[in-house]
Formats: structure tokens, C-alpha cells, sequence
């Protein structure tokens, strides 16, 4: 069976290449744009995805879904930019944690997912293995660094001004990622769960860890 991983260029998709190509399973990678939705957007008989989903439960297909929470990998890319020369991390989150994952980690889980001789036939929430706060973030990343990062938090709609300024996105989509802030904020991202642990053998990355593994892009 060959594999095809759309999204070739995204976090997780070349990670999983990586791991398909090291076990010798063929593949292919497509790049595409379409952006991930949301869970309840894509539940089974919900609205959009949801009817596809739907569909494939119906016709008995193997199937796995794998829904990660926010990638660490979000602050070595989307939030490099203020934190290595203005020493900040900008967020609508409050005090609300988060269980930050690897796209290491799921890019594992997928890959077992596609190698294991049992479909898992279901949805796989991924997670960290702790719940961290950005205030807690910026400590760690101080600690590694050598200097002083500060978590600065804004409202829901200076967020999303400051997504639509620094980066020139759509204000409808700057305020669909100022909302999911808010939601952080409100503690609906505060669970743990063992998924990374029992489908791939090992323990997920912790943030410090990754940390000090791409420290230089913040040097």
C-alpha cells in the first residue's frame, strides 16, 4: 500500500515522510492549502466534514483521525518573530494552559497509525504531557535563552488587530484565531491524556525539551 500525505511542506506531514521513508514504506506528497477545521465542525453528523465522516462510519471504511491540540512548533515559527527581537510572546490566552505536542509526536501516532496490522478505526485526541500557561512558557524559554521573555496579554481584539497588522491575514480569520485565545483563556484546552504514550511506546516531548532543540531560532 502506498501512502499519500497531503500537506507535504506542513509540520506534521514531513515529519511523517521522514518516518515513512526511514520504514521503507512507499508514499507520496502532495502540498495543498486548505486549512485544518474544527472539531466540531467535522464530528460525525455534523455540518461540512461531519457528513463525511458520516458516510465512511456508514460504508464500515478503516479510518483514523488524529486531532492534535496547539503545536509547541508555534513558537519557533508563528511567534519567532516577536520573540527574538522584542523578547514577547503576544497571546489573548489569560492564564489558561495548555498541553502543548510535538508535530514529532504526531507525526509518530500517525505513522502507527498507518503501519499498525489493526486500523484503529477512531479518533485520536493528541496532547502534551503538560499543561502549560504562556506566563509558564516564557519562563522556560527565559531559562533557556539567558534573557528575559515576557508574556504579554492582550484582549480578544487587540489579538486579532495584531494578527491582521503583523502578518496582513484576513480580519475573519485574525478573529477566528483571536477567539480560539479566548477559549484558552476560558480553560477548555486543560486536559491530559495518554494517547502518545500508548499508541507509539514512548512519552511525549516535553516543551522544554523542544525548546533547547531549536533554541538557535530565537538566538
Amino acid at each position: 500500500m502506498t501512502v499519500l500525505i497531503t500537506g507535504g511542506k506542513g509540520k506534521t506531514a514531513s515529519r511523517l515522510a521522514r518516518l515513512l521513508k526511514d520504514g521503507n514504506k512507499p508514499f507520496l506528497v502532495a502540498v495543498e492549502i486548505l486549512q485544518t477545521s474544527f472539531p466540531a465542525v467535522d464530528s460525525i453528523g455534523g455540518p461540512a466534514a461531519g457528513k463525511v465522516h458520516e458516510y465512511l462510519a456508514g460504508i464500515g471504511v478503516d479510518y483514523c483521525v488524529l486531532r492534535p491540540t496547539w503545536f509547541m512548533e508555534n513558537f519557533s515559527e508563528h511567534h519567532r518573530k516577536p520573540i527574538k527581537p522584542e523578547d514577547k510572546i503576544y497571546s489573548a490566552t489569560g492564564d489558561g494552559k495548555v498541553p502543548f505536542v510535538s508535530a514529532e509526536d504526531i507525526a509518530a501516532v500517525a505513522f502507527r497509525a498507518l503501519v499498525d496490522p489493526q486500523s484503529h478505526n477512531t479518533d485520536h485526541f493528541i496532547r502534551g504531557p503538560e499543561l502549560l500557561s504562556y506566563d509558564e512558557v516564557a519562563e522556560i524559554l527565559t531559562g533557556i535563552l539567558g534573557r528575559k521573555i515576557t508574556h504579554v496579554k492582550l484582549t480578544q481584539s487587540e489579538m486579532a488587530n495584531l494578527f491582521t497588522e503583523a502578518t496582513g491575514m484576513p480580519k475573519e480569520y485574525a478573529d477566528m484565531l483571536a477567539l480560539a485565545d479566548v477559549q484558552i483563556a476560558k480553560g477548555v484546552e486543560e486536559t491530559l491524556d495518554d494517547t502518545v504514550l500508548t499508541i507509539t511506546g514512548r512519552s511525549p516531548i516535553q516543551f522544554s525539551t523542544f525548546a533547547k532543540s531549536v533554541k538557535h531560532v530565537w538566538e
